[in-house]
């Protein structure tokens, strides 16, 4: 925006992050979901910094699935996979928005 343009309504002028408090989410697949719980911990890597891992707390499991996250093949007679959201809190500045992580629930 410049100094006295006119701005739609509902348009956001700013958008305020705190690196400091950030979290993943990541589609897990029904057939692993026996392995995540809440409070557990999960090891990151951010694939930028691949010789860091980061430890973070899962917080929240959705309870309402993701359909067809992966479309099966009629030919093999595959079924679509169901997934679930997982939310992990990391609070780590090193990791930004829209970064892309491997998680290890182990």
């Amino acid at each position: 925006m410049e100094q006295g343009e006119l701005v739609s309504t509902g348009l956001p002028l700013m958008t305020v992050t705190d690196y400091e408090e950030n979290w993943v989410n990541v589609k897990v697949e029904q057939s692993i979901l026996d392995k995540v719980s809440e409070g557990n911990e999960a090891t990151l890597t951010a694939l930028n910094l691949p010789d860091k891992t980061f430890t973070g707390k899962i917080v929240d499991i959705s309870r309402k699935p993701e359909f067809a996250t992966t479309r099966a093949t009629n030919d093999r007679g595959e079924k679509d996979i169901v997934t679930y959201n997982v939310k992990i809190r990391v609070n780590s500045a090193e990791l930004r928005p829209g970064m892309n992580v491997s998680v290890n629930f182990d």
